[in-house]
């Protein structure tokens, strides 16, 4: 990497604006050296995978709830049978 490009990407690293500095990477990555490159592929990799991986715990944390709250409605609507079931039949012998 030439000094004026390491000093560019220094400045935006001390903003502390990733996003920026994730831009100045992709738009300069053919500027850097092949090992540096292939670190530089390596490290957005990662943060993909991770992101990935953030977001399908999630999303598997979002259907374990969305099935204890199934379940807990399927226990209700027993409880609401067995007690229609229960009037229903008190009526009947008339008690």
């Amino acid at each position: 990497m030439n000094q004026s490009l390491q000093e560019q990407f220094l400045k935006i690293i001390e903003t502390g604006d990733e996003e920026a500095a994730e831009k100045f990477l992709i738009a300069h990555i053919q500027e850097f050296s092949e090992p540096l490159q292939k670190k530089i592929a390596f490290a957005f990799l990662e943060k993909t995978v991770r992101k990935q991986t953030t977001e399908t715990e999630a999303i598997i944390d979002f259907q374990k709830q969305a099935l204890a709250a199934f379940d807990d409605i399927e226990k209700e609507e027993r409880i609401l049978t067995d007690k229609k079931k229960e009037l229903e039949t008190r009526e009947q012998l008339g008690l």
